[in-house]
């Protein structure tokens, strides 16, 4: 998959010795510096599915301590033409995926899209709307397609009260 998707050229994967590896400690947090990978070794652990890493990391302050447990993401490749929608804003059906966007006259049309993993509480959106879509984000449990709405930006106090609100 990821092999095919570099040869459409959606994907570029980083170089083995340029894979940077970001740390989150057992608190939730990320730690400040990032790190490349070292080592990777070949064989799977049959019963866990786990692979042995080494990576080299910064830490000039001894917050990474020996026996430590914390999770690791890796940067192993770059997507283009991607983006991330949150999770409210995707809805399912039998057909697949789809989200809202505003049209024309600030009406609300369906549009089918193409995701790909998820992060954190986003999706991987890789084909079917337009960057520079404004897509319904809030509000979306009750919006129908060709209903006048009045767009507000995603992540305000405004746009939190009055999302994907009609118009009378």
């Amino acid at each position: 998959r990821l092999r095919k998707a570099e040869r459409a050229g959606n994907l570029k994967l980083a170089a083995p010795d340029k894979v940077q590896v970001q740390i989150v400690l057992p608190d939730g947090s990320v730690y400040a510096r990032e790190g490349t990978l070292d080592f990777t070794d070949l064989a799977v652990d049959p019963t866990t599915g786990a692979v042995n890493l080494r990576a080299i990391v910064p830490n000039p302050d001894h917050t990474l301590l020996p026996g430590m447990f914390v999770k690791i993401r890796l940067a192993l490749a770059t997507l283009h033409d991607a983006f991330l929608l949150p999770q409210s804003a995707i809805q399912r059906d039998n057909d697949g995926a789809y989200v809202y966007v505003v049209g024309e006259g600030d009406k609300i049309v369906e549009k089918r899209v193409t995701l790909g993993d998820q992060r954190g509480a986003d999706w991987v959106v890789q084909s079917g709307i337009d960057p520079n879509a404004q897509v319904v984000a809030s509000g979306v449990q009750t919006a129908q397609p060709g209903q006048e709405v009045k767009p507000v930006p995603y992540g305000t106090s405004a746009g939190a009260a009055n999302a994907a609100s009609t118009t009378n």
